[in-house]
């Protein structure tokens, strides 16, 4: 199995492949994908929402299907960062995660106290009037895990907040990133940033693999949380249909792409370098935690032997996010095996030239001075992805 996802794609084409697809996986259903990010106005509610009657998920939107041929790498994704993206808070533990704990919002009054009632996990807090119940968790834990408030607004159409506390994995409550600046100390600003019915969209669209719509209202029961095989492997079902009829027809591979459309289909949800605007500097920190915005505008990625814009699978040279990652497994955290992918390149003899580092053997960790860590925010670190000397 090969990790796949939408190319970028017009909204044209992104409605002609839902519905496409939805024919093939289940009948009268829609799955939001968000292969187009557009750049939108203030007014959110205007990205349109596929209308659809939700049926419960088959088989292949689970992933319970691919067990049967790809029972090791099911395995492996299930608890990897992909698969593992969104929470829903159906059970007691999970809810316990946040239970009976409080927050108090630094330099200001405002009290947040999680409360398990009954069956539901309430946010009571001083700077509203009334209780609001949390049924999501977005994020792996790998960074952070930031709860989701939805509801119903004026207009009918599903909206949320994203909360301005998050659960880190030293299992602390601390602010979430980029809300350290929040003044806010009474209503829902306070409590974190409102996201309007497209934007909710699009925050389920990158942590699930499917997201049914009915009539600008999220189906919530019948999402399906996680990125698993559907969502990035778009013929799956067809994949899976075929092969049950014993003909052989294999998913889409991303090395048969070229390297940059490799790395935007990454970029769809860790985004593409395209919707970040310009200029684009490298002394940006925030960059950093956009990892396939960073690795396009590197001399590693412009410079590899075929072009960063020639299709081909098997290419030798070939330099895109899965020469370093599994979208199947947590990344790596050993630091050889990323420089074993340098040392590709970066030794002699190589294409006839000499890209051995000259400030470094070959034994050193190549990470540490071309792909740091960078702080964002008070909490979190992320790996510079921008290769370069510095």
């Amino acid at each position: 199995m090969n990790n796949t996802g939408g190319l970028r794609r017009s909204a044209t084409e992104i409605e002609v492949l839902v519905s496409a697809a939805f024919l093939i996986a289940a009948s009268a259903a829609t799955w939001w994908i968000s292969g187009e990010r557009r750049q939108l106005s203030a007014d959110f509610t205007s990205v349109p929402l596929y209308d659809a009657v939700a049926p419960a998920p088959s088989e292949v939107l689970t992933g319970s299907s691919c067990v049967h041929c790809h029972a090791d790498i099911s395995e492996s994704h299930a608890s990897s960062p992909h698969g593992r993206t969104l929470m829903r808070l159906d059970s007691t533990a999970q809810k316990n995660l946040l239970a009976g704990r409080s927050r108090k919002r630094p330099d200001t009054a405002v009290q947040f106290e999680y409360q398990l009632e009954g069956d539901r996990l309430l946010l009571k807090s001083s700077a509203t009037a009334r209780a609001r119940e949390i049924t999501w968790l977005f994020g792996s834990g790998r960074h952070a895990q930031t709860p989701l408030l939805t509801w119903l607004d004026a207009a009918g159409r599903t909206a949320s907040l994203e909360h301005i506390v998050s659960l880190y994995p030293d299992g602390s409550l601390d602010t979430t990133l980029e809300m350290e600046a929040v003044t806010d100390t009474l209503g829902l600003p306070a409590l974190g940033n409102y996201r309007s019915c497209g934007e909710t969209a699009h925050c389920f669209g990158c942590h699930s693999t499917w997201v049914p719509v009915d009539n600008n209202q999220i189906q919530e029961q019948s999402v399906v949380p996680g990125v698993g095989c559907l969502r990035c492997h778009s013929d799956a079902a067809a994949h899976a249909a075929a092969m049950e009829q014993g003909i052989d027809r294999s998913v889409e591979r991303l090395n048969q792409l070229s390297p940059r459309e490799s790395v935007d289909r990454c970029g769809e949800c860790h985004r593409r370098a395209d919707e970040m605007g310009a200029p684009l500097l490298p002394d940006n920190p925030t960059l950093a935690r956009f990892a396939s915005v960073g690795l396009v505008q590197s001399r590693c990625f412009l410079m590899q032997p075929h072009g960063a814009d020639q299709p081909g699978a098997g290419q030798e040279g070939r330099f895109d996010c899965l020469s370093c990652h599994s979208p199947h497994a947590a990344a790596s955290a050993s630091w050889q095996t990323h420089t074993a992918v340098c040392l590709k390149c970066h030794q002699p003899p190589a294409a006839g030239q000499n890209f051995a580092c000259p400030e470094a053997s070959s034994t050193a960790d190549c990470l540490e001075c071309h792909m740091p860590k960078i702080r964002n925010g008070n909490r979190l670190q992320f790996t510079d992805h921008w290769i370069r000397v510095r």
